[in-house]
């Protein structure tokens, strides 16, 4: 009996730390988008995360708690020290940051409200307001200068 109580406290966290790693390689491998276009960085890494966050959902529907708490640790965990001591060098991604925690939270609020079509349509609008409005916004505050969105999404090597 002791040993099927092991088994299942290990299985756990196994798959919390499997979680965690997969949300700290999704950051490291998209975080060198920013150099090339903030506007991809966070539509591409937002996919990403939207896909983690859906799947892992998926799979661990009794343990949703722990699911998001890894994956939001994994996405966080190697940002925050960057922010905290360089916050306003690291103002102009800051968007990127929140646009993709912002598509974690609409996949949590589609499981959460039993897979809701009203999740969807927010998370959709979310995205358009991001995309055509937030973003040029942002790096407009962020740089005190006007951008377009073709100076966001166009892909430059300066």
């Amino acid at each position: 009996m002791k040993q099927a109580i092991c088994d299942n406290t290990s299985f756990k966290t196994r798959d919390c730390i499997k979680i965690f790693t997969y949300s700290t390689l999704l950051l490291l491998l998209t975080f060198p988008l920013n150099g090339l276009s903030f506007g991809w960085s966070a539509i591409i890494g937002s996919l990403c995360y939207v896909l983690l966050a859906y799947k892992a959902l998926e799979k661990y529907k009794n343990f949703r708690l722990e699911v998001i708490f890894f994956i939001l640790a994994g996405r966080l965990w190697l940002e925050y020290p960057i922010r905290v001591f360089a916050f306003k060098d690291t103002l102009c991604s800051l968007m990127v940051t929140i646009f993709e925690l912002w598509n974690i939270g609409m996949v949590i609020w589609y499981f959460k409200h039993h897979k809701s079509k009203v999740a969807i349509i927010v998370g959709i609008i979310g995205w358009v307001y991001f995309v055509f409005f937030g973003h040029p916004q942002w790096l407009e505050f962020a740089y005190q200068k006007e951008y377009s969105l073709h100076n966001i999404y166009s892909i430059s090597l300066k």
